[in-house]
Parts: C-alpha cells; sequence; structure tokens
C-alpha cells in the first residue's frame, strides 16, 4: 500500500480531490511550455486522485489574470 492508497483509505472510499494551479501548462499556443506539470498531473491522475487543472496564463492574459 501506498500513501495515496492510505489517503483514500482514510476517506472512506471517496477518491481524493486535487486542484493543481499553475501558470506552466501546455497549450495549443506552447504545446512544450510546463510539460513537467502535465507529467505530475497524470502520475498523480494514474495514482487514483482526481485531479483538476487551474492554468493561469500570465503570457496571455498579462498579470490581470491573477
Amino acid at each position: 500500500m501506498n500513501v495515496w492508497d492510505g489517503a483514500k483509505l482514510a476517506l472512506l472510499g471517496r477518491k481524493l480531490r486535487v486542484l493543481a494551479v499553475t501558470n506552466l501548462y501546455p497549450s495549443p499556443y506552447d504545446p512544450s511550455e510546463g510539460t513537467f506539470i502535465e507529467q505530475q498531473v497524470k502520475g498523480l491522475r494514474l495514482s487514483g486522485l482526481d485531479v483538476d487543472v487551474l492554468y493561469l496564463d500570465r503570457r496571455r492574459e498579462g498579470k490581470r489574470v491573477y
């Protein structure tokens, strides 16, 4: 049993939900940006976690995106 399995058992069978907030993530405009973040998200999902990503594109939106 790994750490994530223990967390899931602690929640009585409910999936642990994670919100990843990042300003680096692959997009149609720059598919190579933040690929390491994308790999982390995929790994968390493969371990059974329910992961959503909130990508704040500062390059296109500027500081107002925050």
